[in-house]
């Protein structure tokens, strides 16, 4: 990281600081996904790649963990499309890698609307952060 994205993040509001450490901690899920050996419990069950893999989870995991990071770099770069890349994963995330789950049980569609719209609201209408892609 560059000096200039340590200032960036000093210059966040605190709860885009959290939203931008999440989408760089993200990065672990594509290393769960693709090196061997790293335990991890999804849905109450523990495995590793190669298990992750077979229950098709990998692609997902790893585009997660590719994308959200690359998000998060662009927070600290202040570009100025980063929020509307970000609510787009986000709902990629919730909505479409689990929308098996969903069509299943639709009142589980709830909270994933609730959570994107949360934080799709605070990104484009909080003064602080407009301010902060502004500058």
């Amino acid at each position: 990281m560059t000096r200039d994205m340590l200032n960036a993040f000093k210059d966040m509001p605190i709860v885009l600081k959290f939203i931008t450490a999440h989408a760089l901690i993200c990065s672990c899920f594509a290393l769960v996904a693709i090196v061997p050996g790293i335990p991890v419990e999804i849905n109450g069950v523990r495995m590793e790649s190669q298990g992750i893999w077979e229950k098709d989870w990998g692609i997902p995991l790893v585009a997660t963990g590719l994308a959200l990071p690359i998000i998060g770099l662009l927070f600290l770069n202040r570009w100025k499309y980063s929020r509307q890349i970000y609510a787009v994963a986000l709902f990629g995330v919730f909505f479409l890698l689990n929308m098996t789950s969903l069509i299943q049980k639709p009142a589980y569609l709830l909270f994933p609307l609730i959570v994107v719209g949360v934080l799709t609201s605070y990104l484009f209408l909080n003064k602080k952060v407009r301010d902060y892609f502004n500058m």
